[in-house]
């Protein structure tokens, strides 16, 4: 029984050293500040519970300051925000750091996609994207996309009321559809095609076990029904419709390339969509201002105080809260020390509220662009994100936020029915339980 005791002894303070040795040498390292919590599972439990609106990361901002450690999803995590870290953050990019996604959204995506592709393959995926995206005529199709936008909201119109953020998700495929993937569907099809992209979306932010009756398990088959309904449809690698037929991507990656590509045109639209119908409304001013600058310049090309409205937009509400990446050897961020093997995760609208450039950062005013045009610093402004992994879509999203815009300021009325919805920020900024509205046509003169 004694000898028992004093192993038991002897193990008690074995623990206690290597955690004494562990936080003394964690400090010399300068670690950032935070709390990585309980072993294993760390702040998982507060992270998947509050994530969602903000607040996880929001209280440990406070708390510690725009660069703080926590422990999440099993990893070890730093958080970072602010323009200075961004700047040395995308520096590290492939010299220190990698993508990294959670497991249930890496496996989702796949290695077929461009944002979940391993590093090797990344940088050739995504120049191959880029020069694809490069050879769209925005001119060309700028008609028929204006026309999906009109009929899309004249069917809105036609309604008591409707969910705002469901309907610009219909009106984002209807668009990426015809646009990206050259595929003329009926409303019906666009429905589908909504249905599943959302059983998709639902399994990004879980536990990736693939059982029946788990959200994960209905991604996976979401994606698959998605897939191969679309590929009834066309043929990607022999349509010149289908942007990704000029990638020169094999046959076995298409169904990744296709979701991703949907996916990322439909949640970002959508988001940006709502929040500008929402911010709008809500300053009743800028609304006049920019109809009176629609209807003074007349052509879209000539779309300055447009443009300042959607930069603005994004500026407080980006549609990604930004992005993960993990260590491959330890790396230095500022005046801190991060281990080998860390997960690193970007606040992209903390960094815009950080930024000096902009007076009040909480505030909508889209006029202070107009001075800003040609002179804010790089990653003081980042709502594609920034360095390897920005989103490569800015030109199509300029293009849909235009028509999107100048149609709804100037050929429509509307009232939110609610009037100050709750937004979440995972997996994308999108009212908790919806945003109700009405919309009139206005009255031709």
């Amino acid at each position: 029984m004694s000898l028992l005791v004093h192993i038991a002894v002897l193990f008690v303070l074995i623990k206690t050293c290597l955690w004494l040795w562990k936080h003394v040498h964690a400090k010399r390292r300068n670690l950032p500040p935070g709390n990585v919590g309980l072993p294993i599972i760390g702040e998982t439990l507060s992270f998947l519970k509050t994530a969602p609106s903000g607040k996880f990361y929001r209280d440990r901002e406070q708390k510690y300051g725009p660069i703080f450690k926590t422990s999440i999803l099993g990893l070890k995590t730093v958080y970072v925000s602010g323009p200075e870290a961004m700047r040395q953050l995308f520096q590290l990019e492939n010299r220190g750091l990698i993508s990294w996604w959670p497991p249930s959204m890496q496996k989702l995506l796949g290695e077929g996609s461009v944002g979940a592709a391993p590093a090797e393959l990344h940088h050739n995926r995504k120049k191959a994207l880029v020069n694809a995206l490069k050879k769209v005529d925005y001119t060309e199709i700028c008609d028929q996309l204006g026309e999906i936008v009109n009929n899309e909201m004249s069917e809105w119109a036609t309604k008591v009321k409707f969910e705002v953020h469901c309907h610009a998700k219909f009106l984002s495929i209807r668009c990426a559809c015809t646009s990206l993937l050259g595929l003329d569907l009926t409303r019906e099809e666009v429905g589908k095609v909504a249905t599943m992209l959302k059983g998709f979306e639902d399994g990004l932010f879980t536990v990736p076990i693939n059982l029946p009756g788990t959200a994960y398990h209905k991604a996976i088959q979401s994606k698959i029904q998605l897939y191969e309904f679309l590929k009834g449809k066309f043929q990607p690698q022999t349509s010149n419709t289908c942007i990704l037929s000029s990638t020169g991507w094999s046959e076995d990656i298409m169904p990744d390339a296709i979701v991703e590509l949907l996916f990322g045109a439909q949640e970002t639209l959508s988001s940006f969509m709502t929040c500008s119908m929402l911010l709008l409304k809500k300053h009743p001013k800028v609304l006049q201002k920019l109809q009176k600058s629609i209807f003074g310049a007349g052509e879209l090309s000539d779309a300055t105080y447009v443009d300042c409205v959607a930069k603005e937009t994004l500026r407080l509400f980006p549609p990604i809260a930004g992005g993960f990446r993990i260590t491959t050897k330890e790396i230095r961020l500022k005046d801190y020390v991060i281990p080998k093997s860390w997960g690193v995760t970007y606040n992209i609208r903390s960094t815009h509220k950080q930024s000096p450039y902009f007076d009040d950062p909480d505030c909508f005013n889209p006029d202070q662009w107009l001075a800003l045009s040609g002179c804010l610093p790089q990653l003081h402004y980042i709502p594609f994100g920034g360095g390897a992994h920005a989103c490569v879509g800015r030109d199509y999203a300029r293009v849909i936020w235009r028509l999107f815009l100048t149609t709804l300021t100037t050929r429509y009325a509307w009232d939110l029915i609610t009037e100050d919805p709750v937004l979440l920020s995972l997996p994308v900024v999108r009212p908790d339980g919806g945003m109700w509205a009405r919309l009139f046509p206005l009255a031709e003169e």
